[in-house]
């Protein structure tokens, strides 16, 4: 049987993650080996049925080391030491908090797709804004033009301060698509725990004059997985992602997690009557 550790990270995200919770045992009820845990920021929301339902299922709920809490992205520092404390997994599960499993079997197909490609690192599952549309490849999955003028802008910004010219050109894009840490299945091979442990999973950028390249969470790693001759791959399996919904509040986002968390609830109720009878 393998042995498969999934994480994700709360945020202020309290809801979201219980509906993540719900959907991925719901909807992926046959996983033998698998084993989840929620880290926790430090969250001000109510985390109080959240918690119940992890009590529930036995899923620990951890805070995060007081280091990595404060200004900045660190989920890419904490999902690494949670790779190097769990070096005994076959496989590692990375979910953000504001998905949702809406198809059956996702997990166990997504297993069964990245065994049939053997120089695949990884396999990452389709996103979609809205449960039914699929999201395009490229879009939200990495956004290299958007990066490159941001970094371009600061780099601006310096020269002019010091009374230099402000005529940057970004370069063209190179980056290539990164695993999405969303919802992705990563083998535990040697290259892995190397890269893991040497470069990391947190967003990095490259500084040249008036340019730059920006790598996202899992970027940089992505990239030097290449290197070892190994890709990540898209399994058929979509999933629903919310997107920025942890960063602001969109109250068209909000009422679709609600419905979709009521929904998951009322199921498990009536399972639970049905299961008395």
């Amino acid at each position: 049987m393998k042995h498969i550790e999934g994480i994700t990270i709360n945020h202020d995200s309290s809801a979201y993650t219980e509906l993540l919770l719900r959907s991925l045992y719901d909807r992926n009820p046959e996983v033998e080996g698998l084993n989840i845990t929620v880290m926790d920021n430090s969250s001000d929301d109510d985390t109080q049925p959240m918690m119940n339902y992890a009590d529930e299922k036995g899923i620990p709920v951890k805070p995060t080391p007081e280091r990595y809490l404060g200004y900045g992205n660190s989920h890419g520092e904490i999902l690494r030491d949670f790779v190097l404390e769990h070096l005994h997994a076959d496989y590692f599960l990375f979910l953000d908090t504001d998905i949702a499993f809406l198809e059956d079997d996702t997990i166990s197909i997504m297993e069964k797709q990245l065994a049939a490609v053997p120089d695949a690192f990884g396999i990452q599952a389709l996103l979609s804004h809205n449960g039914i549309d699929e999201q395009p490849l490229g879009s939200d999955y990495c956004a290299p033009e958007m990066l490159y003028r941001s970094v371009s802008r600061v780099a601006e910004k310096d020269r002019g301060k010091i009374g230099l010219p402000t005529t940057a050109h970004p370069l063209p894009s190179r980056m290539k698509h990164r695993i999405h840490p969303c919802c992705c299945l990563v083998r535990n091979s040697e290259a892995f725990k190397l890269v893991t442990e040497i470069i990391g999973f947190s967003p990095a950028g490259t500084l040249e004059n008036a340019c730059g390249k920006t790598f996202d969470t899992f970027g940089l790693m992505t990239q030097v997985m290449r290197t070892h001759q190994l890709k990540h791959i898209y399994s058929t399996k979509m999933v629903l992602h919310f997107i920025g919904a942890t960063h602001a509040n969109t109250p068209g986002k909000e009422q679709l997690r609600d419905r979709l968390l009521n929904q998951f609830r009322l199921k498990q109720q009536s399972d639970e009557v049905l299961e008395v009878e």
